[in-house]
């Protein structure tokens, strides 16, 4: 359930401004003037990033950004960007798409929820497919040689959001 907090941009500290170069002051482009960010509405998120399973009520995630943003009122906004953040690192820790998420950040400038949102994330791939981070375990592998296997994790089903996510296990 939303608490409906606000949090300041990261990018403006909150005051809505932001220094250009000559010194001037303009509005913030993370943040567009406004200088907080309000939470996010956490299971609107899990309900786009999943999909029904037919002929049951239980759901999957989604493995193509195609019909995402249908999820999103009114094309290109705060809540957009949010969505493809989350889709870009559900993609990213599931090893679907190992690829670094550089890039992912530019969809949450000045967000600060950008940890909870990366942490929605991880905590749906290791609910629905029951490990974890494959993406960062890769990278760490590449970056310091150490190569392992990741932990068993959460091979169970559970519910997320008031529905039953399946698990790997159950999907093949």
């Amino acid at each position: 359930m939303p608490t409906n907090t606000m949090k300041p941009c990261t990018r403006c500290h909150g005051t809505g401004k932001r220094r250009r170069h000559d010194s001037t002051l303009e509005a913030c482009y993370a943040c567009d003037g406004v200088g907080l960010f309000a939470e996010p509405v956490w299971p609107w998120f899990v309900e786009a990033l999943t999909k029904p399973v037919k002929g049951s009520s239980k759901r999957q995630l989604r493995r193509s950004r195609s019909k995402l943003m249908a999820w999103v009122p009114g094309g290109r906004s705060r809540a957009a960007g949010r969505l493809a953040y989350v889709f870009r690192m559900v993609e990213f820790h599931a090893g679907w798409d190992v690829r670094l998420p550089m890039c992912a950040d530019l969809d949450v400038l000045g967000d600060p929820y950008t940890d909870e949102l990366d942490g929605l994330a991880r905590a749906l791939v290791r609910h629905a497919l029951g490990r974890g981070s494959v993406g960062a375990g890769r990278w760490r592998g590449a970056m310091t040689g150490e190569y392992g296997e990741p932990g068993p994790g959460l091979l169970g089903t559970g519910t997320e959001g008031g529905f039953e996510v399946l698990s790997e296990r159950e999907r093949s």
